[in-house]
C-alpha cells in the first residue's frame, strides 16, 4: 500500500517508530481476527506490511488472513504473495519456517501446478521434520494423488498441533477419516 509508506516517509517517523507501529498493528491484527474480524485484520496486518516489507511477523500474517480469506486468489495474486515470502525467507525465526513452507506451496501450486508445492514441503520436512502444517501440506497433496496409506500418519501429526487457523480439526479429521477409509479400499 503505497499511501502507507508514504505517510511513513513524510511522517518524521524514524524506521525504528515505523517498525513498532508494524508491530503493532500485526498484534491489532491477530487480535481482530480472534475476535472473528477477519476483513478488519486483513487491512491491519497489510498496512503492517506495507510499512515494514522486511518483517515476518507482518508478511506471514498478511498471506496468512489473506489465504484463509481468499484462498491461492489468482496466479497474479499467488505470484505476488510469492514474491512478498520470498522477500522474508532468510530472516524467518524457527517457529515461524512452517507457516511460511505451508503458505509458500499454496501459492506455487496456484501459479506452477505440477507438484511445486510438494517439493517445497518435502523440501522442509526434510529440514525440521513433520511439522503440523507442513505435515497437512503433504497430507493433502498424497490425498490428491491417492496415496491415502501414506497421507494417514502425516494427517495425524497435524491434528497434533497448531494449524494456524488455515483448517479447522473437524476439515482434517474428516479428511483423516476420508483417507482411512479410501486407504482400505
Amino acid at each position: 500500500d503505497v499511501g502507507w509508506r508514504s505517510w511513513a516517509a513524510t511522517s518524521g517517523l524514524g524506521s525504528s517508530a515505523v517498525m513498532r507501529l508494524a508491530t503493532l498493528l500485526v498484534e491489532a491484527a491477530r487480535a481482530a481476527a480472534a475476535s472473528g474480524d477477519l476483513s478488519g485484520a486483513l487491512a491491519r496486518a497489510k498496512r503492517a506490511a506495507s510499512l515494514d516489507p522486511t518483517s515476518p511477523d507482518a508478511v506471514l500474517e498478511s498471506h496468512r488472513l489473506e489465504y484463509r480469506l481468499r484462498g491461492g486468489g489468482t496466479p497474479r495474486e499467488a505470484q505476488a504473495a510469492i514474491d512478498d515470502l520470498n522477500t522474508v525467507t532468510d530472516t524467518l525465526r524457527p517457529h515461524q519456517v512452517e507457516l511460511h513452507a505451508f503458505l509458500l506451496a499454496e501459492m506455487m501450486d496456484v501459479v506452477q501446478g505440477g507438484g511445486a508445492g510438494m517439493r517445497e514441503l518435502t523440501a522442509r520436512h526434510a529440514e525440521i521434520g513433520a511439522a503440523p502444517l507442513i505435515a497437512l501440506g503433504m497430507a493433502e497433496r498424497l490425498v490428491r494423488a491417492k496415496s491415502y496409506t501414506t497421507a494417514l500418519p502425516l494427517f495425524q501429526k497435524a491434528l497434533e498441533g497448531e494449524l494456524h487457523g488455515l483448517r479447522t480439526r473437524t476439515r482434517v479429521l474428516l479428511a483423516a477419516a476420508d483417507a482411512a477409509a479410501h486407504a482400505g479400499d
